[in-house]
C-alpha cells in the first residue's frame, strides 16, 4: 500500500522515517485489538449478531443494518457466516488497498488534466494576442470541418439494383467531393474537408450522386445545414435525412461530422472552463476518498459508517466488477456473493457443454469444465490467483477451438449438405445452437475467472503482509 503523510514524523526539525514493515505491524496489532473488542464470546470468530450488538452499544441503536450486512459479506470470504481474525484483517487491508489505488489513479488523472488545462491557457493567451476578426465577428482563418462518414439505404440507380455513390460538399462557393464507392447502397467514405468561412449566414450543402461512366451522374439527394447551428463551436456527429431539390424527404440518410471554429479565443476559453469544472469535481471526489481512507484507521468507525464507505459519491469501492453486475442484473439476482456467482457460472457452463454431446465429441469443453468443477466447486486445491488465471486461459483456448469448429461444421452440416429435415438434421441444428451458446458464454465466463484472479491476488498480498506478524 502507498502511504503519504503517515510515512514520516517530524521531530525537532528532523524527519524520522517509519518503514513499511513497522507500519504494517502496527496496523496488524491495531486490527487484532479491535477484533478482540467486538468478539464478545472470545471464540476467535465474529458473527453478524456480535457486530450488530457492538455497534448498537456504540451508537445507541443508530446504524445502517443493510450496509453492515454488505461489509460482513465482503469480509466473509469462505461464506460460513463467521468472520475469522484473518478475514477481518485481510478485509480491512484489501479495502485500504482499493482506496489507495483509486486515490492514486484519480490524483494522476487530476495532474494530467491540469497539464492539459495549463497548455490550453497558453494557447488562449497566444490567441488573444493574434486573433483578428472581420466585420461579421468571424476570425481570419475561420475553419469549417465537414467529415462525410457514410450513408445508408440509398436509392438504387443502376440496373443491378445498386449504385456507385459519392458525396459533394459545398460551402461559400467552394466544393469538394469524395471518391465514389462501387456497387453499394451503404457506402463508407470517411473523408474530411475544410473550408475557409467568412460569413455566419452560410449554408453547408452535402449532395449524394451516383457515378456513371458513360451517362450523366444521377442525383440521389442532399442535406442543407445552416452555419448558425454550429456557432457554439462544438462538434456534431449525427445522421441527416436526404431530401430532393424541393425539400421532400427521400429514403436514404448520411452520417456527417461537423465543426466550425470561428473564434479561437472563445473556443479555448470554453475548453478551459470545462477543464476547471472537471478538475474541481475530481478534487472534491479525491478529498472524499482520502477522508474515507483515513476513517479506516478506526475499524469501528467503518462499521458505524458502512454505507458511506461502501460507496463514496461516484467512486465506488466494491468487490463486484462490471461483468458480475451486468449478468446478475440480467438474471434478476442482485447482490450475489462472488463465490456463489462463480458457482452458478460453472453450472451453466456444464449444462451448455452437456447439451452439445448428442452429436459432438466435446473433449476440450469437458476437460475445461472438470477443471472448473475441481478447483471452484470441490475447492480441493487452494484457489490461488494462478489457478484462476489458468482457468481463464483454458476457457479462452476452448472459445478459439469452438470458433473454428462452428465455422467448419456450420458449413458442412447446413450449406454444404442436403437438408431433409429428418431426425439427424434436427439433432445437428440442436448441437450447433448450443455450441454457439457455449462459445458466446465462454467469453464473459473467462472474464469472470480473470477478475477472480485479480481479487485473489489482492487477498494474497494482504495475507502475506499479515503472516509476517501472525
Amino acid at each position: 500500500m502507498h502511504h503519504t503523510s503517515s510515512s514520516h514524523l517530524q521531530e525537532s526539525g528532523t524527519s524520522q522515517y517509519i518503514s513499511r514493515e513497522e507500519r504494517d505491524h502496527q496496523r496488524y496489532e491495531q486490527l487484532r485489538a479491535e477484533f478482540a473488542k467486538i468478539d464478545a464470546n472470545n471464540d476467535g470468530q465474529l458473527s453478524k449478531e456480535e457486530i450488530i450488538t457492538y455497534i448498537q452499544g456504540m451508537t445507541q441503536g443508530h446504524m445502517n443494518a443493510e450496509a453492515i450486512d454488505q461489509v460482513f459479506k465482503l469480509m466473509d470470504r469462505d461464506r460460513n457466516a463467521m468472520i475469522s481474525v484473518e478475514e477481518f484483517i485481510n478485509g480491512f487491508m484489501e479495502l485500504e488497498n482499493q482506496y489507495e489505488k483509486k486515490i492514486d489513479a484519480l490524483s494522476e488523472q487530476i495532474q494530467q488534466d491540469k497539464i492539459q488545462r495549463d497548455d490550453t491557457r497558453e494557447k488562449l493567451l497566444e490567441a488573444k494576442r493574434t486573433e483578428k476578426v472581420n466585420k461579421y465577428g468571424i476570425m481570419q482563418g475561420s475553419i469549417l470541418t465537414v467529415t462525410v462518414e457514410r450513408a445508408e439505404n440509398l436509392e438504387p440507380m443502376d440496373m443491378t439494383g445498386t449504385s456507385d455513390p459519392y458525396a459533394v460538399v459545398k460551402c461559400e462557393g467552394r466544393k469538394d467531393k469524395t471518391e465514389y464507392q462501387t456497387a453499394t447502397l451503404n457506402p463508407v467514405w470517411g473523408s474530411s474537408f475544410t473550408f475557409d468561412v467568412t460569413r455566419p449566414d452560410g449554408i453547408i450543402e452535402v449532395e449524394i450522386w451516383d457515378h456513371d461512366t458513360f451517362n450523366s451522374n444521377d442525383f440521389e439527394g442532399k442535406v442543407e445545414i445552416p452555419l448558425v447551428t454550429l456557432k457554439d463551436q462544438q462538434r456534431i456527429d449525427d445522421w441527416f435525412r436526404l431530401k430532393n431539390s424541393t425539400g421532400e424527404p427521400l429514403r436514404g440518410k448520411v452520417f456527417l461530422g461537423l465543426q466550425w471554429i470561428h473564434s479561437r479565443v472563445t473556443y479555448l476559453a470554453d475548453i478551459i472552463e470545462d477543464w476547471d469544472e472537471n478538475i474541481t469535481e475530481d478534487e472534491k471526489d479525491l478529498e472524499e476518498l482520502k477522508e474515507q481512507l483515513f476513517s479506516l484507521q478506526d475499524p469501528v468507525n467503518l462499521l458505524i459508517k458502512a454505507d458511506s464507505v461502501i460507496q463514496v459519491g461516484k467512486k465506488e469501492i466494491s468487490a463486484e466488477d462490471s461483468v458480475q453486475r451486468v449478468v446478475s442484473g440480467t438474471l434478476g439476482i442482485e447482490n450475489v456473493p462472488m463465490f456463489t456467482f462463480t458457482f452458478i457460472a460453472v453450472g451453466i457452463f456444464f449444462i451448455c457443454t452437456t447439451l452439445t454431446l448428442f452429436h459432438r465429441p466435446a473433449f476440450v469443453d469437458m476437460t475445461v469444465g472438470f477443471m472448473c468443477w475441481y478447483f471452484v466447486i470441490l475447492r480441493i486445491n487452494p484457489l490461488s490467483s494462478k489457478i484462476y488465471r489458468l482457468l481463464a486461459a483454458s476457457l479462452s483456448t476452448a472459445a478459439v477451438y469452438d470458433l473454428f469448429w462452428l465455422v467448419y461444421y456450420t458449413y458442412h452440416w447446413t450449406i454444404g449438405s442436403s437438408i431433409d429435415n429428418g431426425m439427424e438434421d434436427n439433432i445437428r441444428r440442436f448441437v450447433l445452437l448450443f455450441s454457439l451458446l457455449a462459445f458466446l458464454y465462454k467469453i464473459p465466463f473467462a472474464a469472470l475467472m480473470w477478475k477472480n484472479s485479480i481479487a485473489q491476488r489482492d487477498i494474497q498480498l494482504a495475507q502475506s503482509r499479515m503472516n509476517r506478524y501472525g
